[in-house]
């Protein structure tokens, strides 16, 4: 048996409002955008750091769809996981592509928006010293 994985972990902020709409079945769909960014040097010019964004579009289906379209907004941060998609479609004649991440989570990272929501922030005490320091090893 043969195994696989499709697995896309973002850590991001929201570049729109969620949009929520429902199929012809009435399963509730949002769709929104998650903006990363990354560093790099650029060789060319003097090494220099360069700030680059990756933009990123999202699909989430059910609860998640109508928890996403309560709780979030253009910049909030937030913890995706979920798997890519990949799709053809035909746009005025022209062949397309399109990618998309199937959000299976969403974890709101804004300490405000969480509170206000009643959602514990994540913790951000980190123990100091080696949590390995303990071991007889």
């Amino acid at each position: 048996m043969a195994f696989s994985v499709n697995k896309v972990i973002l850590l991001g902020n929201l570049g729109q409002d969620p949009e929520l709409a429902y199929s012809a079945t009435g399963t509730a769909y949002c769709r929104f955008s998650i903006a990363t960014s990354y560093s790099m040097k650029d060789k060319e010019k003097e090494g220099n750091w360069i700030s680059y964004t990756e933009w990123h579009n999202a699909v989430a289906f059910g609860n998640i769809a109508e928890r996403v379209s309560q709780n979030l907004k253009k910049g909030s941060k937030v913890y995706v996981e979920g798997r890519l998609k990949y799709d053809d479609y035909e746009k005025d004649g022209v062949k397309r592509k399109s990618t998309s991440i199937i959000v299976n989570d969403v974890v709101i990272l804004d300490k405000k928006e969480a509170a206000d929501k009643g959602v514990p922030p994540p913790k951000e005490d980190i123990p100091e010293g080696n949590p390995d320091d303990d071991l007889p090893f």
